[in-house]
């Protein structure tokens, strides 16, 4: 789409895989400051798009693909554990994947593999 910049990383010099590794370490280790992060980054959003600039802006990349892949992106790094419409501090997810995990008959296998994703240094 004409006029929406397209940005590139090289993802071997940043350790992509790392970033979005640790974005999901943050989001797991502190649940409500990460839905407070994102609830005022949509509020934000939203107050931008009422804005002339937003308008304009809104329209025109709400469905261009980059949006599109960010969001891919963003969902699957933030483990769709982040609620666009909180019903209290603590996502519903969060809760939801506590329980599953606790369901789950093999729970050791499944918290040697969490710790064993966590990120160095946390």
């Amino acid at each position: 789409m004409e006029g929406i910049p397209a940005i590139g990383i090289n993802s071997e010099a940043m350790q992509l895989d790392n970033i979005l590794a640790e974005i999901r370490q943050v989001i797991l280790k502190h649940p409500v400051a990460a839905q407070a992060a994102y609830s005022s980054l949509l509020a934000e959003g939203k107050r931008f798009a009422a804005t002339e600039a937003g308008k304009v802006a809104v329209p025109r990349v709400k469905n261009s693909e980059l949006a599109n892949r960010l969001r891919l992106v963003w969902e699957l790094s933030s483990g769709w554990m982040l609620d666009e419409k909180p019903q209290g501090p603590l996502p519903s997810s969060f809760i939801d994947a506590i329980f599953l995990a606790a369901n789950e008959n093999n729970i050791d296998e499944l918290l040697k593999k969490l710790y064993s994703n966590t990120v160095p240094g946390d």
